[in-house]
């Protein structure tokens, strides 16, 4: 992903591109991702209303996708709550890490190599972000707390 947006923004310097990866692999995004490769109905599970919680974030995605389109319709995509799981509900954690475990057991399983990883990115995640516009870089708080910090004290 890293050499795809290399060579997609080469204007951009390596601290903005570090921060273009953080803003694609998210939890929201790597959900999405799950639901469009279809890996979401093989998950096997004991709980009971993580399969309803589920399907309403898939028809929710869905909704999203018909009404901000295709690029970033997954930003700001609140995950339907789930009680017993927290307090976002476990069904966007549980899509992502399931593509998390998939991209890690194909790494393994190619014997380390990173061009079946590249190849990977190249038919799912680049569709998504091969705009003239890069993605949107959401900054988690904590690190726009940190920064704001660190920018403070180095003024002192």
């Amino acid at each position: 992903m890293v050499k795809h947006l290399f060579k997609k923004y080469p204007q951009h310097d390596p601290h903005h591109l570090t921060n273009l990866k953080c803003a694609i692999i998210t939890n929201h995004f790597l959900s999405n991702l799950c639901v469009k490769t279809g890996l979401h109905r093989f998950i096997r599970y004991f709980s009971v209303s993580l399969p309803a919680a589920i399907a309403n974030y898939v028809t929710c995605l869905e909704d999203r996708k018909l009404t901000k389109g295709k690029n970033e319709f997954w930003l700001e995509l609140e995950a339907p709550k789930v009680c017993s799981f927290g307090k976002y509900g476990a069904d966007s954690e549980v899509l992502s890490d399931i593509v998390e475990a998939i991209m890690g057991a194909m790494f393994l399983d190619s014997g380390f190599d990173m061009s079946v990883i590249d190849s990977f990115f190249e038919r799912h995640f680049a569709e998504f972000f091969d705009t003239d516009d890069p993605p949107t870089i959401q900054r988690h708080p904590m690190v726009s707390l940190s920064t704001t910090r660190l920018n403070l004290v180095c003024a002192l």
